[in-house]
Protein backbone atom coordinates (compact mmCIF):
# COMPACT_ATOMS: atom_id res chain seq x y z
CA UNK A 1 0.00 0.00 0.00
CA UNK A 2 1.59 3.08 -1.25
CA UNK A 3 2.23 5.61 2.22
CA UNK A 4 -0.72 8.18 2.34
CA UNK A 5 -3.58 6.12 0.85
CA UNK A 6 -7.01 5.84 3.15
CA UNK A 7 -8.61 2.57 3.09
CA UNK A 8 -11.55 1.95 4.60
CA UNK A 9 -12.03 -1.36 6.33
CA UNK A 10 -15.30 -2.59 7.86
CA UNK A 11 -15.34 -4.42 10.93
CA UNK A 12 -17.68 -5.53 13.29
CA UNK A 13 -17.16 -4.57 17.14
CA UNK A 14 -17.92 -6.21 19.94
CA UNK A 15 -20.09 -4.46 22.65
CA UNK A 16 -21.53 -5.32 25.84
CA UNK A 17 -24.77 -5.40 24.52
CA UNK A 18 -25.11 -5.82 20.77
CA UNK A 19 -22.74 -5.01 17.84
CA UNK A 20 -21.72 -2.21 15.90
CA UNK A 21 -20.26 -1.81 12.44
CA UNK A 22 -17.72 1.18 11.66
CA UNK A 23 -15.46 2.34 9.18
CA UNK A 24 -11.77 2.32 9.94
CA UNK A 25 -9.09 4.27 7.61
CA UNK A 26 -7.11 1.48 8.05
CA UNK A 27 -6.22 -2.08 9.49
CA UNK A 28 -3.79 -0.52 12.46
CA UNK A 29 -6.85 1.92 13.55
CA UNK A 30 -9.53 -1.27 13.69
CA UNK A 31 -7.01 -3.34 15.71
CA UNK A 32 -5.78 -0.68 18.29
CA UNK A 33 -10.06 -0.32 18.88
CA UNK A 34 -10.06 -4.10 19.23
CA UNK A 35 -11.72 -4.41 16.56
CA UNK A 36 -12.11 -7.39 14.09
CA UNK A 37 -12.07 -6.55 10.50
CA UNK A 38 -14.51 -8.45 8.53
CA UNK A 39 -14.23 -6.94 5.25
CA UNK A 40 -12.39 -4.07 3.14
CA UNK A 41 -14.43 -1.34 1.93
CA UNK A 42 -17.23 1.13 3.62
CA UNK A 43 -19.83 0.35 5.98
CA UNK A 44 -22.59 1.96 3.44
CA UNK A 45 -21.91 -1.14 0.94
CA UNK A 46 -22.61 -3.48 3.76
CA UNK A 47 -26.19 -5.58 4.06
CA UNK A 48 -26.72 -4.87 8.21
CA UNK A 49 -27.52 -8.55 9.96
CA UNK A 50 -30.86 -9.39 10.18
CA UNK A 51 -30.74 -9.27 14.10
CA UNK A 52 -33.27 -7.73 16.19
CA UNK A 53 -31.23 -5.84 18.87
CA UNK A 54 -33.55 -2.79 19.30
CA UNK A 55 -31.72 0.33 19.34
CA UNK A 56 -33.20 3.74 20.32
CA UNK A 57 -31.66 6.48 18.03
CA UNK A 58 -31.83 9.76 17.05
CA UNK A 59 -31.87 11.86 13.66
CA UNK A 60 -33.08 15.44 12.67
CA UNK A 61 -34.02 15.91 16.25
CA UNK A 62 -36.24 13.36 17.01
CA UNK A 63 -35.65 9.66 18.57
CA UNK A 64 -36.44 6.39 16.75
CA UNK A 65 -36.27 2.84 16.94
CA UNK A 66 -34.54 0.45 14.42
CA UNK A 67 -34.11 -2.97 14.31
CA UNK A 68 -30.09 -2.90 14.98
CA UNK A 69 -27.26 -0.18 15.17
CA UNK A 70 -26.47 -0.93 11.99
CA UNK A 71 -29.78 -0.15 10.40
CA UNK A 72 -29.61 3.34 12.64
CA UNK A 73 -26.38 4.23 11.56
CA UNK A 74 -26.95 3.64 7.95
CA UNK A 75 -29.38 5.71 8.11
CA UNK A 76 -27.54 8.23 9.52
CA UNK A 77 -29.08 8.52 13.05
CA UNK A 78 -26.52 8.37 16.17
CA UNK A 79 -27.50 5.23 18.77
CA UNK A 80 -29.04 7.02 22.24
CA UNK A 81 -29.80 3.66 23.78
CA UNK A 82 -29.40 0.38 23.39
CA UNK A 83 -33.41 -0.56 23.75
CA UNK A 84 -36.74 0.61 22.77
CA UNK A 85 -37.00 4.53 23.21
CA UNK A 86 -39.36 5.31 26.24
CA UNK A 87 -42.15 6.89 24.78
CA UNK A 88 -42.97 8.30 29.23
CA UNK A 89 -41.01 9.09 31.62
CA UNK A 90 -40.88 8.48 35.22
CA UNK A 91 -41.08 12.03 37.15
CA UNK A 92 -38.23 11.00 38.72
CA UNK A 93 -35.01 8.39 39.31
CA UNK A 94 -31.88 7.88 39.32
CA UNK A 95 -29.98 11.13 38.40
CA UNK A 96 -27.38 10.30 35.43
CA UNK A 97 -24.32 12.70 33.37
CA UNK A 98 -25.10 12.50 29.98
CA UNK A 99 -23.79 14.67 26.93
CA UNK A 100 -26.25 16.43 24.32
CA UNK A 101 -26.16 16.83 20.73
CA UNK A 102 -24.17 20.10 21.00
CA UNK A 103 -21.17 18.24 23.04
CA UNK A 104 -22.41 19.92 26.43
CA UNK A 105 -22.50 17.98 29.79
CA UNK A 106 -25.87 18.19 31.68
CA UNK A 107 -27.23 16.23 34.74
CA UNK A 108 -30.75 14.63 33.87
CA UNK A 109 -33.07 13.57 36.78
CA UNK A 110 -33.13 10.41 35.12
CA UNK A 111 -31.25 8.38 32.01
CA UNK A 112 -35.37 8.17 30.93
CA UNK A 113 -35.75 12.11 30.69
CA UNK A 114 -32.01 12.58 29.39
CA UNK A 115 -32.89 10.30 26.23
CA UNK A 116 -35.87 12.17 25.54
CA UNK A 117 -34.43 15.12 25.73
CA UNK A 118 -31.65 13.89 22.89
CA UNK A 119 -28.78 13.48 25.63
CA UNK A 120 -26.66 10.30 25.74
CA UNK A 121 -26.15 8.84 29.00
CA UNK A 122 -22.34 8.83 30.13
CA UNK A 123 -22.92 7.38 33.58
CA UNK A 124 -25.38 7.62 37.06
CA UNK A 125 -24.85 10.51 39.72
CA UNK A 126 -24.02 13.99 38.83
CA UNK A 127 -21.67 14.82 36.27
CA UNK A 128 -17.90 14.43 37.48
CA UNK A 129 -15.82 15.87 34.87
CA UNK A 130 -13.22 18.73 36.12
CA UNK A 131 -10.91 20.59 33.69
CA UNK A 132 -7.93 19.14 33.74
CA UNK A 133 -8.66 15.59 35.18
CA UNK A 134 -5.67 13.48 36.55
CA UNK A 135 -4.61 10.47 35.96
CA UNK A 136 -4.97 8.46 38.44
CA UNK A 137 -7.81 6.27 39.91
CA UNK A 138 -10.07 3.31 39.04
CA UNK A 139 -9.68 2.34 35.56
CA UNK A 140 -13.28 2.10 33.65
CA UNK A 141 -14.41 0.72 30.69
CA UNK A 142 -16.83 2.86 28.47
CA UNK A 143 -18.63 2.36 25.01
CA UNK A 144 -16.57 6.00 23.32
CA UNK A 145 -18.58 8.02 21.41
CA UNK A 146 -17.96 6.26 18.19
CA UNK A 147 -19.71 2.86 19.88
CA UNK A 148 -16.79 1.19 20.40
CA UNK A 149 -15.72 0.06 24.06
CA UNK A 150 -12.70 1.74 25.28
CA UNK A 151 -10.75 1.68 27.98
CA UNK A 152 -9.98 4.83 30.30
CA UNK A 153 -7.91 5.94 33.42
CA UNK A 154 -10.89 6.93 34.99
CA UNK A 155 -14.35 8.45 35.41
CA UNK A 156 -13.45 11.72 34.49
CA UNK A 157 -11.20 10.98 31.43
CA UNK A 158 -14.80 9.35 29.84
CA UNK A 159 -16.61 11.62 30.65
CA UNK A 160 -14.73 14.14 29.24
CA UNK A 161 -14.16 11.99 26.38
CA UNK A 162 -18.19 12.23 26.16
CA UNK A 163 -18.24 8.14 26.67
CA UNK A 164 -20.89 5.97 28.35
CA UNK A 165 -19.77 3.97 31.45
CA UNK A 166 -20.15 -0.06 31.15
CA UNK A 167 -17.93 -0.79 34.53
CA UNK A 168 -14.82 -0.50 36.63
CA UNK A 169 -11.66 -2.02 35.15
CA UNK A 170 -11.25 -3.40 32.19
CA UNK A 171 -13.01 -4.09 29.14
CA UNK A 172 -13.60 -7.92 28.40
CA UNK A 173 -14.89 -8.96 24.78
CA UNK A 174 -18.00 -9.04 24.06
CA UNK A 175 -19.67 -12.76 23.29
CA UNK A 176 -19.89 -11.71 19.36
CA UNK A 177 -16.14 -10.79 19.62
CA UNK A 178 -15.50 -13.98 21.27
CA UNK A 179 -17.47 -15.92 18.47
CA UNK A 180 -15.18 -14.28 15.97
CA UNK A 181 -12.35 -15.07 17.56
CA UNK A 182 -13.16 -18.66 17.97
CA UNK A 183 -14.40 -18.50 14.14
CA UNK A 184 -10.78 -16.93 12.69
CA UNK A 185 -8.76 -19.75 15.01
Amino acid sequence: MKPGKILGVIIIAALATGFLLTTFNNDCAAGQAGAAVIAKGTCERVKCPPAELTVCARKDGKNKNYTNACVAEKDGAAVMLRDKCPERCADAGPAVCAVDEGGKRAEFNSACQAVVAGARVLHNGKCVASAPCTQGGVRVCAIAANGLEMQYANQCLAEVAHASFLHNGKCQPGILMRLIQRYRG
